[in-house]
């Protein structure tokens, strides 16, 4: 997971990634944030688990999703 930010052109790679998608995504998803007060190196072990299991959490498909025109509209703001 890498996510750059636009507006400054920083990098935010594995939880820092995420926590920051949730941020820009806002709503619900801001509560992910609170996550900045676990340390990276717990919060970057948990993602490596899970990313390294996410084949047997949420099983695997044939073909990638497509963004609605809503959410796609919101992930380029």
């Amino acid at each position: 997971m890498v996510l750059l930010r636009e507006s400054d052109g920083k990098a935010f790679t594995h939880s820092d990634g995420w926590i920051e998608l949730g941020t820009a995504l806002g709503g619900a998803w801001r509560v992910l944030s609170v996550f900045k007060l676990v340390p990276r190196f717990l919060r970057d072990g948990v993602y490596r688990w899970v990313a390294a299991n996410r084949y047997h959490f949420m099983g695997k498909a044939d073909t990638c999703a497509l963004p609605d025109p809503e959410l796609a509209k919101r992930l380029r703001a």
